[in-house]
């Protein structure tokens, strides 16, 4: 009999182990995002706001202010979110096409925007996941970002003025439990100053009318695929 209540007892607990860290994953729409001009990236989706920070957010505004955002064919943001601090940490990964870009614009992408040459397994990927032509000669970059959700008090104010016209899907995976490590922010619920906001390029709003998370017909006038 104790045996079989210690058995029941270890159960319990191990059971309220597995949920206090468990995890969902999902796809989620970014309904919008802007730069500040003291580093910052704000990132709306149809849920949740997010402030992220760190060298990385620099580095892809002065790319998405280049001219090589018309070489972009996919972009795949991933999010990890703690909810119980809501903490998150983000990596957005981009794919550029070369072929017909210089020599001298290729060692810029590398050198410049620390793009690197994709291998054949992943250019496999790409053609199975999104119908990129493994034939193409694809760079890629990765950047990371840490940062919070947290609230806005006007948020349908910037999203009545900055949403984009269609959606960039993003995978979002949420862990109930401390997984993510990040510096502190606080949770305040606060406005965005305007005054502080830098301007998207303003072919990206246009660029992302076509844009969905898979190739819709033969013509595709997305840049992020």
């Amino acid at each position: 009999m104790k045996k079989l209540i210690l058995i029941m007892l270890f159960s319990v607990f191990g059971l309220s182990a597995c949920t206090s860290h468990s995890s969902s994953t999902s796809r989620e729409p970014i309904e919008m995002f802007m730069f500040s001009q003291d580093g910052r990236l704000f990132v709306f989706t149809d849920k949740e706001n997010f402030e992220l920070r760190g060298a990385a957010i620099s580095d892809l505004s002065k790319f998405l202010n280049s001219s090589y955002t018309k070489a972009i064919e996919k972009v795949e943001p991933v999010f990890l979110i703690d909810q119980e601090d809501k903490k998150v940490s983000v990596t957005l990964r981009l794919y550029v096409r070369v072929d017909n870009l210089t020599e001298k614009q290729r060692s810029e992408l590398l050198k410049k925007f620390m793009f690197q040459q994709t291998n054949e397994v992943l250019k496999n990927k790409l053609q199975q996941r999104y119908g990129i032509s493994s034939q193409f000669d694809i760079y890629d970059v990765i950047y990371d970002a840490e940062g919070v959700s947290r609230q806005y008090e006007n948020r349908n104010e910037l999203l009545a003025k900055y949403k984009l016209a269609k959606p960039i899907m993003a995978t979002v995976n949420r862990y109930y439990g401390s997984k993510i490590d990040s510096s502190s922010y606080s949770d305040d619920s606060e406005a965005i100053n305007p005054l502080v906001i830098l301007a998207v390029p303003l072919w990206l709003p246009v660029a992302l009318i076509d844009c969905l998370n898979e190739r819709s017909g033969f013509i595709d006038f997305c840049p992020f695929r």
